[in-house]
């Protein structure tokens, strides 16, 4: 009884080690499902990681998050410039047009992290009065190059940050590229009298150190270094209102000297008659 047990021990032991090699290597090609030693392929006869998926996957509550991938002319690419992306209830097919996206839901917005050689960029659109799975234009809202510009509303940033609209901020720290203006109460500084300021602008049409109208809105203006600026006008103003008022307090002195000789003459008259 014992052999009849041990035998049959060792043929399931051995029927159970050639199943397992024999779905080590499995594959169902009419849905394009593949295993191969571990890995498992979705679209792909040679996955390279454990689970390997060639093609567009949607997950999540009616299936409103999508990865997928493009080879389309790509934003600031070439044609076969391979870039993937992630859609919050957006997808596309590789033929589609630029920025056009199909939706999962129509009473959702659709929106798009997209990345690529090129850099990062996000795109959005709000759903419109539930307008259906559709494809619409969904519009880019910033991106990240490759050489660490963000842009924010704009499409081309030229600086580590480029924001095209208003920013609302609590505190702005601005680093100095200008040494501060308090050399304008040092001994020796050529402080233009307000003759040579008026003559200035009558000519110029500005300040003297300050840039014209023009110039500011064709090339914007350097915050750090307007304000320097602006502040170099305010101590020359306060240099102003100090000299004026030593001015007026030796016109008081006049005055006062003036009122005392018209007494002495008057007094003296008095004394005469």
């Amino acid at each position: 009884m014992t052999e009849i047990i041990n035998v049959t021990f060792f043929a399931i032991v051995i029927a159970l080690l050639t199943t397992t090699n024999t779905f080590s290597q499995w594959q169902t090609n009419g849905t394009k499902i593949y295993y191969n030693n571990g890995n498992v392929g979705i679209g792909n006869s040679a996955p390279e990681s454990k689970l390997y998926v060639e093609g567009r996957t949607r997950t999540g509550k009616n299936g409103t998050l999508h990865l997928d991938w493009t080879y389309q002319t790509n934003w600031g690419g070439s044609a076969y410039k391979w870039a993937g992306h992630i859609g919050f209830n957006a997808y596309r097919n590789n033929d589609d047009p630029k920025d056009y996206f199909f939706g999962s839901n129509k009473y959702t917005g659709k929106g798009v992290f997209e990345g690529s050689n090129y850099g990062f960029r996000w795109l959005y659109r709000n759903a419109i009065d539930n307008d259906s799975e559709s494809q619409h234009l969904l519009v880019e809202y910033m991106r990240l190059t490759n050489n660490g510009h963000l842009g924010i509303g704009t499409t081309s940033p030229d600086s580590k940050l480029t924001v095209k609209g208003n920013i609302h901020a609590e505190e702005v720290k601005v680093d100095l590229s200008v040494p501060g203006p308090d050399y304008v109460f040092k001994e020796g500084y050529d402080l233009k009298s307000l003759e040579e300021v008026k003559n200035y602008i009558q000519e110029h049409g500005h300040l003297p150190n300050i840039p014209s109208a023009k110039e500011m809105e064709e090339n914007g203006v350097q915050l750090g270094e307007m304000n320097m600026k602006l502040l170099e006008k305010i101590e020359e103003l306060t240099l102003y209102v100090l000299e004026q008022d030593e001015k007026i307090k030796e016109m008081e002195i006049l005055k006062a000297k003036l009122i005392r000789l018209e007494k002495m003459v008057l007094d003296n008259k008095n004394t005469n008659k």
